[in-house]
C-alpha cells in the first residue's frame, strides 16, 4: 500500500508548489500546498537528529508558536535526500541551512494565513471536503478504503487527511478573495505579449539564402588557407562594387550549389551555425555578409527574403496567454499582499 501512495504522491515527498487546487481556485503556490502532500509531511516521522529531539520553540507568529519538531518533521524528506548526495558535509551543511530557512519562512506564512482566515472567518462545509476527496480519489484511480488502508500504515487516519483538504480549500479561498479576484487582464495587454513575444507561438524566421563558398582543401600551391581567403577577398570587392551574386557565384564558388548562382533554398533560423545566423540576423533581403569562416571554408552569404513562418492565431493562444499573465500578476500582487501581513504582523524568530 504505501508504493500505491508513492505512485500518487502521498509519502515522503516536500510541499508541492501549485496553481491546481482541488477546489478548483487559482491559488498561489507559496500558501497553498496540493494537500496529498502536505498531509504526507505532517506524518509522523522518525526524528531528524538521533533518536531524540529536544523540541523548542523556533518563531512566534502574533500569538502562536512553530516548534522545532514541526520544522523538523517539513523538511526531513530533503534532509534525506541531501545526505545521499556526494556533497562534503561542510556543503551538506550549508544546503540544510538553506532548507530549514526556506521551509521556515513557508511555515510563518502558513501561520499567516490561517490566522487570516479566522480573522475573515472563512469557512469550508464538510460537502465541500467530500467533493475535493471524491476528485482526489477518482483521479488518481485509489478507493477511499484503499486510502484509508494506506493512511493507517503510516499512522494516520482519514479525518486527519480531511483536515488538509480543509486547509487547502480554506487557503484556496483567503487568497482568491485577497488576491485572485482583484486581479484583472486586459485584451490590450493579451495582444501585446502576442505581439511581443513570437517565438512562444510557433512564429519563426526563415531565411532564402545563397552563398559562396572556397573550400580551402581544394585551393592550388602551398599556403591555401592565405589563398582562400585572398580569392574570397577578390570575390568579395567584387559584389561591394556591384557586381551579380549569381554570376559571381558561378563563376568561383567551389561548392555543387554553384550552378544554381549559389542558392540554398529557405533555411529556418534555428538550423543555421550560430555564426551564419548571427552574421545574417540584421542583413535587409538583397544584402550579403562579410566573409566568414567556417568548417566548410570561407564563405559569403546572400539574404534572397526573409520568411516568416506561420504562428498559432491568437485565438488559439489566447486563454494560455491569459493564463501566463494572471500567474505573474498573481505573484506579484501576492508578494505585495504577504508583505503588508508580515508588516503588521509580530514576527520572531529564536535562533
Amino acid at each position: 500500500m504505501d508504493s500505491k501512495l508513492a505512485e500518487i504522491g502521498i509519502g515522503r515527498g516536500g510541499p508541492v508548489r501549485s496553481y491546481r487546487p482541488v477546489t478548483g481556485l487559482r491559488i498561489h503556490w507559496r500558501l497553498i500546498f496540493v494537500f496529498f502532500i502536505a498531509a504526507s509531511i505532517m506524518a509522523a516521522a522518525s526524528p531528524l537528529y538521533g533518536k531524540q529531539i529536544v523540541d523548542r520553540i523556533v518563531a512566534i507568529v502574533n500569538n502562536e508558536v512553530i516548534s522545532l519538531y514541526e520544522l523538523n518533521q517539513r523538511i526531513e524528506p530533503f534532509i534525506d535526500e541531501i545526505k545521499k548526495t556526494t556533497a562534503t558535509l561542510s556543503e551538506q551543511g550549508a544546503l540544510i541551512r538553506k532548507v530549514e530557512t526556506e521551509h521556515l519562512d513557508l511555515l510563518i506564512d502558513e501561520k499567516l494565513a490561517d490566522q487570516e482566515i479566522r480573522r475573515l472567518n472563512i469557512r469550508v462545509g464538510e460537502r465541500q471536503i467530500d467533493e475535493a476527496l471524491d476528485r482526489f480519489s477518482s483521479s488518481n484511480k485509489i478507493t477511499i478504503e484503499e486510502l484509508e488502508s494506506a493512511l493507517a500504515d503510516q499512522g494516520r487516519s482519514l479525518k486527519d487527511f480531511r483536515g488538509e483538504i480543509s486547509a487547502q480549500i480554506l487557503r484556496a479561498r483567503l487568497v482568491n478573495r485577497e488576491i485572485n479576484s482583484k486581479v484583472i487582464i486586459t485584451k490590450d495587454e493579451v495582444v501585446n505579449y502576442y505581439n511581443t513575444h513570437p517565438e512562444k507561438f510557433g512564429a519563426e524566421s526563415a531565411y532564402r539564402l545563397k552563398n559562396i563558398v572556397m573550400n580551402v582543401a581544394t585551393r592550388q600551391g602551398g599556403g591555401e588557407k592565405t589563398d582562400a581567403i585572398s580569392d574570397m577577398t577578390r570575390v568579395y570587392e567584387k559584389l561591394v562594387a556591384g557586381e551579380s551574386f549569381d554570376v559571381l557565384a558561378r563563376e568561383y564558388s567551389d561548392a555543387p550549389n554553384a550552378v544554381d548562382g549559389g542558392a540554398l533554398g529557405t533555411i529556418s533560423a534555428k538550423m543555421l551555425a550560430p555564426e551564419i545566423r548571427k552574421a545574417i540576423e540584421f542583413l535587409k533581403p538583397g544584402e550579403f555578409t562579410e566573409i566568414i569562416e567556417t568548417d566548410q571554408g570561407a564563405q559569403i552569404f546572400y539574404l534572397e527574403a526573409i520568411d516568416a513562418a506561420s504562428a498559432e492565431s491568437f485565438e488559439k493562444v489566447k486563454a494560455r496567454i491569459e493564463d501566463t499573465l494572471y500567474k505573474q500578476i498573481v505573484d506579484e500582487k501576492y508578494e505585495g499582499w504577504l508583505g503588508d501581513l508580515r508588516a503588521r504582523s509580530h514576527i520572531k524568530l529564536i535562533r
